[in-house]
């Protein structure tokens, strides 16, 4: 009798440990073993499945899952079973929305544009301010072309488009205009050559000359073009280009015409 009891004892002890241990594993997997039962959507060639968390596999911690229209059930691991809960959360469970979010079909949804930002005041506006800015212009009742020297007082943009931006004038002579920037540089920059001397060859003769003046156009074509006046009395209008060449034969011959004019016979009469 008393191996009879002893016996029973530990057959129940072992039963006890049994279960302990059962209640072990269920404690140590409830978090994989609570999505059991969860929707989930996947797709594939181009078709949204949708299914069910079926089971839960803790050997090899993947999820097994029935989806609709596939006989055989799919393992999962921890990276696609979350992709195919957050696709069926995110489509509220619709086949068409997840398409779309899934990439197979295009999106109904237009992203709204973002509102341009406001474009700050550029630092070159208050630069300019108070500068002395000269410009060329034909005087009708005196028939001959005069300098107008005017200074910079105001900046604005346009109204219609704010990437443009412009320069008020208020001249000497009590007009007001506007410039670009671009005229505004022109102004500045054409100014530093004013009353420089150059040389240039007419006829296989060397001429003498000065930079008088800088203008925008000329006969209609925009662009920046200098002024400039001959020892004979010509005058000509030559674009940035030229005048750098112009300017070179002057530095080549010291100034001195019949200089230049030597080193002109030995450059082309050879």
């Amino acid at each position: 009798e008393e191996e009879q009891q002893e016996e029973e004892q530990q057959e129940e002890q072992e039963e006890e440990q049994q279960e302990e241990q059962e209640h072990e594993e269920v404690d140590e997997h409830t978090e994989e073993m609570a999505i059991i039962g969860k929707h989930v959507m996947k797709c594939s060639d181009s078709k949204i499945y949708s299914g069910k968390i079926s089971g839960y596999n803790k050997d090899s911690i993947t999820w097994q899952v029935k989806f609709n229209g596939i006989p055989d059930t799919e393992d999962m691991d921890v990276n696609k079973i979350a992709e195919a809960i957050k696709l069926s959360e995110d489509s509220e469970r619709d086949p068409e929305t997840a398409l779309k979010l899934s990439g197979v079909i295009e999106s109904d949804e237009v992203e709204p544009e973002a509102e341009p930002e406001p474009e700050p005041e550029p630092k070159k506006a208050k630069k300019y301010i108070n500068k002395k800015i000269e410009k060329l212009e034909f005087n009708e009742s005196t028939q001959e072309e005069q300098t107008l020297t005017g200074t910079v007082i105001s900046y604005h943009t346009d109204e219609s488009d704010e990437s443009d931006h412009y320069w008020k004038i208020e001249y000497e002579d009590g007009q007001v205009g506007e410039m670009d920037e671009e005229e505004i540089l022109q102004s500045l920059l054409g100014k530093e050559f004013i009353d420089m001397g150059i040389m240039k060859e007419f006829g296989g003769q060397v001429y003498s000359g000065e930079v008088k003046n800088f203008v925008d156009h000329v006969d209609g074509e925009e662009g920046t073009f200098f002024h400039v006046l001959f020892s004979d009395g010509d005058s000509e209008d030559v674009e940035f280009l030229e005048l750098v060449d112009l300017l070179e034969w002057w530095d080549l011959s010291e100034g001195d015409v019949e200089r230049a004019q030597e080193i002109y016979e030995e450059l082309y009469n050879e």
